[in-house]
């Protein structure tokens, strides 16, 4: 009889809701991370297969993926052949997070390459008939970086250097060889030695 009801508090249970969003994420290869073994090229464009995925979800956590997003490779290994492995994907994201697929596709080739040295002897060009005209050297000393499968194609006639009489120093009495030929479609930082031929007469 003493209990007297004054009013009545509702619970109130509030349910916030977002709209479900899908995007386009591109998927990338943290280069950093992948480790060769030594003298050793990555000799290809980095395949990523497929390229881009497509997540759906709630809208804050779809805005929150980065695009394009980058995923490490193994690190415990320095590589020494092609790369070809299965990556996954976004293992990390919440499961309110649908993803088109778990997984990726990852390729490219791996070459070794040496460090070469050749000898190439020098060719006159323009030089005075009639006249005796001695060069201080008539070789010429080429290093250059080849990948290994590729030194079978080089040779010494891969090369042709030129002196040029008409070109020469007449004050310093030299010459500046002149590298009319190489594979530059095999080799790569090439460096010549000596850098100016001595002309006596």
């Amino acid at each position: 009889q003493d209990l007297r009801l004054n009013y009545v508090l509702n619970d109130t249970l509030r349910i916030h809701i977002e709209r479900k969003l899908s995007r386009k994420i591109a998927l990338r290869i943290d280069t950093t991370t992948i480790r060769l073994a030594p003298d050793h090229r990555i000799t290809s464009p980095i395949s990523i297969s497929p390229d881009s995925i497509v997540v759906s979800g709630p809208t804050s956590m779809i805005k929150s993926i980065p695009s394009p997003h980058i995923f490490p490779l193994d690190t415990n290994k320095n590589w020494s052949k092609d790369y070809q492995d299965v990556l996954p994907l976004f293992q990390e994201l919440s499961p309110l997070i649908q993803v088109e697929t778990e997984e990726a596709r990852v390729f490219f080739s791996i070459d070794k390459f040496e460090r070469r040295d050749i000898m190439i002897p020098l060719e006159k060009l323009n030089f005075p008939p009639g006249q005796k005209v001695v060069l201080s050297d008539s070789l010429i000393h080429i290093s250059f970086t080849v990948r290994t499968a590729d030194i079978p194609y080089i040779s010494v006639e891969s090369f042709t250097v030129v002196v040029d009489y008409q070109r020469r120093s007449k004050k310093e009495k030299t010459i500046i060889p002149e590298l009319l030929y190489y594979p530059n479609e095999y080799i790569s930082e090439l460096e010549m030695h000596p850098m100016e031929i001595e002309v006596k007469r």
